[in-house]
């Protein structure tokens, strides 16, 4: 099945590698990256030095977030030069397999999300995973496709949406990807019903069968999905970070909430979806053995006359009839007497049946 556009997102120019720094109010301020020569990067130096005095240290002293294309090499030297990312992390974030379970070295976390791809600056039916590390100060994400809830954030700071902490921001992404399976869920949901709605009412269209294959399959993935994204958010709110616990339990539970809601509806969509398949599949088995049963039945019926039709065309001599006054009318007799035999024959035979 092809989803329909859910929402068109703006066009990212920062598509290679970005670096952004929200401060304490968490305004975003694009620092500009040089792809032949990225800068070497230390969130302290950005940020600032820690404030020691009661009053200061409680304000909120901002993050960094850097965002990179997996596919580009520069991009991956660019990561494995972060120093302040632990080296078991970069290498597990630069590696071209799909990890799902969650790392932690040091506090620091490294995990991935499932989310749709974009075509043309809007979300398809196409998954791929967000690659994140997350420190208390920083977050570092990498894709190897464009990610729709990547765009919708960035668009989201060029609307001065603020952003806290690397929390907030990776609250903010979850929601989006929450959202959009529950959207295509609700569109899969929909069509369905009209193709239950069909087959209920004996109105089975032309095609029927070949669109609710790609829809099962397209269920099938929202909830693989659905899962990786729930399992993720369970170990990211129960690892060990020096992100608060509170903090990460009151962001997450929610969407945790919504995931489970999602996969219960999912899974009975699959099996709907599966009784449907099956409906339909008997029913068009039916229409085929009826038709055949006809075929079989009209050509059953119209062999014995053939075959007397045949015998009477045949070039030879002493053929009956043939110097016969009224032969003609006695072969159409024979054929008539030939039809009405066989009409019989094949009464008793489906009665007995």
């Amino acid at each position: 099945m092809q989803h329909k556009p859910l929402e068109t997102v703006g066009s990212d120019t920062r598509d290679t590698m970005w670096l952004c720094h929200f401060n304490g109010a968490g305004t975003a301020r694009w620092i500009a990256v040089n792809e032949e020569k990225p800068p070497v990067v230390d969130p302290d130096t950005l940020l600032g030095p820690v404030k020691t005095d009661a009053a200061s240290a409680a304000e909120p002293r901002g993050f960094v977030w850097v965002h990179v294309d997996l596919v580009d090499a520069r991009a991956r030297a660019w990561v494995n030069g972060l120093s302040f990312v632990p080296e078991a992390l970069r290498q597990r974030f630069t590696d071209t397999a799909n990890r799902h379970a969650l790392a932690s070295v040091d506090g620091v976390l490294n995990f991935s999300l499932p989310d749709s791809a974009l075509a043309f600056d809007r979300p398809t039916d196409e998954m791929t995973f967000l690659q994140v590390i997350i420190g208390d100060n920083y977050i570092v994400t990498g894709r190897r496709r464009k990610i729709a809830a990547v765009a919708e954030v960035v668009a989201s700071t060029d609307r001065s949406k603020p952003y806290l902490d690397p929390l907030s921001l990776l609250t903010d992404l979850v929601g989006h990807m929450v959202h959009r399976l529950e959207a295509m869920s609700v569109e899969a949901s929909n069509e369905l019903d009209n193709i239950e709605d069909n087959v209920l009412g004996q109105r089975i269209k032309a095609g029927t069968a070949s669109v609710l294959g790609p829809l099962r399959r397209s269920l099938a993935r929202i909830h693989r999905h659905t899962l990786i994204l729930r399992q993720t958010l369970f170990q990211f709110e129960r690892a060990q970070t020096s992100l608060p616990f509170a903090a990460r339990r009151q962001a997450m539970q929610v969407f945790s909430e919504r995931l489970d809601v999602l996969d219960h509806d999912t899974v009975a969509e699959q099996a709907r979806s599966k009784i449907l398949q099956d409906e339909i599949s008997t029913r068009i088995a039916n229409e085929s053995n009826r038709s055949l049963y006809i075929v079989t039945m009209v050509m059953t019926f119209f062999m014995p006359p053939v075959l007397i039709a045949g015998i009477f065309g045949m070039n030879v001599a002493s053929l009956p009839l043939d110097e016969t006054g009224g032969g003609f009318w006695w072969s159409l007799l024979l054929l008539a007497f030939s039809m009405l035999a066989a009409y019989v024959i094949l009464r008793r035979f489906v009665e007995r049946k």
